[in-house]
């Protein structure tokens, strides 16, 4: 009897451990925090006489005011809060300093910026004046191709980001980025590590594809604080910070609730995808959605995952940088976060809409 009691109660504490380890409701997770709201400042289509015609996404806070770039009109700006234009960066040609079709504009720790123009295969570096610098030519290596440029702590060298369109030649592969040193002296490529990437709805003829969202990634992002990079795998739930060399500083676990994918959402990516991926696409959506959609790091190296929660409002979740959750910031639904700083939010509203939102303490 003494012995079954003791079972009996074993089992209850390894039963209580395993429940203070799952993680909570969704909904529980979120309300249980501080929300936040901030309040939109500013919203324009134009600044001054140039009108947006599709706006990238990432732009820059930078002495005062913002740098942006608009895909179609192929220029670079500086601009007030207001949309007032204080700078015209780069406009649109082959020759120095100029530019086609940017993929990534990030802040160097010197204050500058770095672009990546994957039609004219090359980076282009401004100083903190946003004056042009130098650039140099870069190709990706074989059966990849460049979707950005990263500073590196590494004299004459940059960190590039790589994506793999080897699984579209052969599906036992699962589908990858990479992370690669490249050295602007010798123009080669060095250290790579491997990063997950989306699942991919294929078409029945093959002849293309489709990421699908909610599935598992690794998101990267750059400090120009630190001069380091932030990995935040989205199936673990874990970030990580590595140097421009690739070694690991620190690693971070979250345990963030999951949610499954409503009926409701899958016959909306159905629909936005069409009957050329649609049987693909049923085949690989996944039943639990991943919890986090983006991740950026701020000025004061907190952590911002914008979570996969349904709800009228975009969700993101702001955490000290020891990974402890600190609030809830709710922003337009179907905008995108593309900057943060002491003195304001940006966010992409839509192709050709840029807001200015108050910032977040």
């Amino acid at each position: 009897m003494r012995e079954l009691l003791s079972v009996v109660v074993m089992g209850l504490f390894l039963f209580s451990c395993s429940s203070d380890n799952e993680p909570e409701n969704p909904s529980d997770y979120v309300e249980k925090l501080p929300q936040e709201f901030p309040e939109e400042m500013n919203r324009f289509q134009e600044a001054d006489s140039i009108y947006f015609g599709h706006l990238g996404y990432q732009t820059v806070p930078l002495d005062g005011g913002i740098v942006l770039y608009d895909r179609q009109g192929q220029v670079i700006l500086r601009i007030s809060s207001n949309g007032g234009i204080k700078q015209v960066v780069a406009r649109s040609g082959r020759g120095p300093g100029e530019m086609q079709d940017i993929l990534s504009l990030i802040k160097t720790a010197e204050e500058g910026i770095l672009v990546y123009d994957q039609r004219n295969q090359k980076i282009i570096q401004f100083n903190d004046q946003l004056k042009y610098s130098e650039e140099f030519n870069v190709k990706p290596d074989d059966q990849n191709t460049i979707s950005s440029a990263l500073p590196s702590d590494k004299e004459n060298e940059f960190i590039i980001e790589l994506s793999s369109y080897a699984y579209y030649m052969d599906r036992s592969r699962e589908p990858e980025r990479y992370l690669a040193q490249f050295n602007m002296e010798t123009n080669t490529y060095g250290k790579k590590i491997v990063l997950k990437d989306r699942l991919i709805a294929m078409s029945e003829s093959r002849a293309g594809g489709r990421t699908i969202p909610y599935t598992p990634i690794d998101l990267v992002h750059y400090s120009p604080k630190s001069e380091t990079l932030f990995l935040h795998d989205t199936e673990t739930s874990r970030i990580t910070e590595i140097t421009s060399d690739f070694d690991t500083l620190q690693t971070i676990y979250l345990n963030l609730p999951s949610q499954e994918l409503s009926p409701e959402e899958r016959d909306s990516l159905k629909e936005d995808s069409g009957p050329r991926y649609e049987k693909s696409l049923e085949e690989k959506l996944p039943e639990i959605k991943t919890p986090v959609e983006e991740f950026k790091v701020d000025h004061r190296n907190r952590f911002w995952l914008r979570l996969n929660y349904r709800g009228t409002t975009q969700k993101w979740l702001v955490l000290d940088p020891e990974g402890e959750p600190l609030k809830i910031v709710h922003l337009p639904k179907g905008g995108m976060l593309t900057h943060i700083s002491p003195d304001h939010l940006g966010v992409r509203l839509d192709d050709v809409t840029f807001a200015v939102f108050k910032p977040v303490d």
